[in-house]
């Protein structure tokens, strides 16, 4: 089964489960991105306000070669609002890559950056893992587990990717954080931290400017761009780049 007929089926199966805008994407990044072929997609019901959005897996195939997979949130853009405050700024900085105003940032817009940031993975591995000739099958899927691992552990506060940080804090006081991550203190910028808030900018700067996120960043931001008159996005379509 090639792509657009399992996102036809998927469309088929749980239309109330993927917007309109999110089957475009999909339809177009599977007509044009060659490296894509196979990946399976998938939707799930989020756990919290933190899960909504999407992800990207592994699964074992037929013959116990990796399967790339795409997991995308079921619902509307409605769940995606609350991201706007416990995500703050993780969705400044998409803006800032987009070349717009935090305020032109719209749940819509924010869904399919998310996914294409999630494609980006996918083409990542297909490039640059499974594409290496002495990574066979799973080593490819393990050696880019743990690069990411690697990203992850040079974080400030270690071993939390900035979603799973931001769920730990909600609710704590800066005093508190340091008490519960104690490591931090380690943390070369650490006498410029005075709020949580800062502490999760600096998760998700340090964060995003890795390989693996920017890789996935610079796939979903040029594509969006470049898609923008065919996915309805007026922020970055024609005529605004042309108003630039």
């Amino acid at each position: 089964m090639n792509n657009i007929e399992s996102l036809r089926r998927l469309d088929i199966e749980h239309k109330s489960e993927m917007s309109p805008d999110v089957s475009k994407l999909l339809e177009l990044v599977f007509r044009e991105i060659s490296e894509l072929n196979g990946t399976k997609i998938e939707t799930f019901k989020p756990k919290d306000d933190f899960d909504a959005g999407g992800y990207y897996e592994f699964e074992e195939g037929e013959d116990g070669e990796p399967i790339p997979k795409i997991c995308i949130s079921a619902g509307n853009t409605e769940l995606l609002k609350p991201l706007f405050v416990i995500r703050n700024s993780s969705i400044v900085m998409n803006a800032e890559m987009l070349g717009i105003d935090f305020e032109d940032m719209t749940p819509q817009l924010l869904q399919l950056f998310i996914i294409a940031h999630e494609l980006g993975h996918i083409k990542d591995f297909r490039v640059n893992f499974e594409g290496d000739p002495d990574l066979k099958d799973w080593e490819a899927v393990e050696e880019m587990a743990y690069q990411r691992d690697a990203v992850l552990g040079m974080l400030p506060v270690p071993n939390l990717s900035p979603t799973h940080l931001a769920r730990e804090l909600e609710g704590l006081k800066f005093k508190d954080v340091i008490v519960k991550f104690p490591d931090l203190e380690k943390y070369s910028g650490f006498k410029n931290l005075k709020t949580t808030g800062d502490l999760l900018v600096a998760q998700e700067r340090e964060y995003r400017l890795s390989a693996p996120e920017s890789y996935a960043d610079r796939f979903a931001t040029e594509f969006l761009r470049s898609h923008a008159d065919q996915l309805d996005i007026p922020q970055l379509g024609t005529s605004q780049r042309m108003a630039a």
